[in-house]
């Protein structure tokens, strides 16, 4: 008979562990009942546990007691049953605009300790920390990774405000031919020097001015009368618009 190790535990590891995986069920069942009427329920459930507990350095660890093994301790979890719709209440799916923490490249400590506290998707990070304030890392033993929080937040704020270009047309400024991208979204933040960044044909050109409806770019449009050209213009790290230009002249 092969004997499998018996490793400690910490309870809150354990429970972490159940509540996501009932969790994940959840989400699975509020996703179906987008598509169909539910008509069954959860069952309460309820697990018996002989376990040995040990208090190690400020910390209670569990090991689980073997077949026939005497003096163990008896913990009993029970859980409630809830209903169909009760799920669809208290659950929503990840909508399209928004980014499933699990997708994210956050280090796995860090995506951990947001699942840990029910954060799914960069919405629920944000309505924690910018709506209700809550400081992340005074609830987490892992020390969480700031500059890669902020990038799942920005890469959400984007995809939530996709860039649109309406108009682009050339005029004279200055004696100067320049292209003037008109739309909505194009620029969430004010210019810090990095975008954006122009390319015609796989050339960069001088940016003139950005703003969030309108971008000027110097652009020779007699360049364009033989041929049209590929403009691409990255508006951040996570939005790059593409346009072919010909010159009606």
């Amino acid at each position: 008979m092969v004997t499998r190790p018996n490793h400690s535990w910490h309870l809150s590891t354990f429970l972490d562990a159940l509540i996501y995986e009932l969790d994940r069920a959840q989400d699975t069942l509020s996703v179906k009942g987008a598509n169909r009427k539910l008509t069954y329920m959860v069952r309460d459930m309820a697990l018996d546990l002989q376990l040995f507990p040990e208090y190690q350095s400020g910390h209670i660890k569990f090991t689980t007691a073997k077949p026939g093994e005497a003096g163990a301790s008896k913990m009993t979890l029970q859980l409630g049953s809830i209903r169909d719709h009760q799920i669809q209440e208290v659950t929503q799916p990840i909508s399209r605009d928004d980014i499933a923490i699990e997708d994210t490249d956050l280090p796995e400590a860090t995506r951990q300790a947001l699942e840990k506290l029910g954060i799914r998707s960069a919405q629920d990070l944000l309505q924690v920390e910018e709506e209700r304030g809550i400081d992340l890392d005074a609830h987490t033993e892992e020390q969480l990774d700031r500059q890669a929080l902020d990038r799942v937040l920005n890469q959400a704020h984007r995809r939530q405000n996709s860039p649109l270009v309406s108009h682009a047309k050339f005029t004279t400024i200055y004696n100067e031919s320049v292209l003037v991208l008109e739309g909505k979204n194009l620029m969430l933040s004010p210019s810090d020097g990095e975008f954006p960044v122009a390319v015609l044909d796989g050339k960069r050109v001088p940016v003139m001015a950005a703003g969030e409806n309108k971008i000027e770019l110097k652009i020779n449009q007699e360049q364009l009368k033989n041929q049209p050209g590929k403009l691409e213009v990255a508006l951040d790290h996570y939005a790059v618009i593409s346009l072919t230009l010909k010159s009606h002249s």
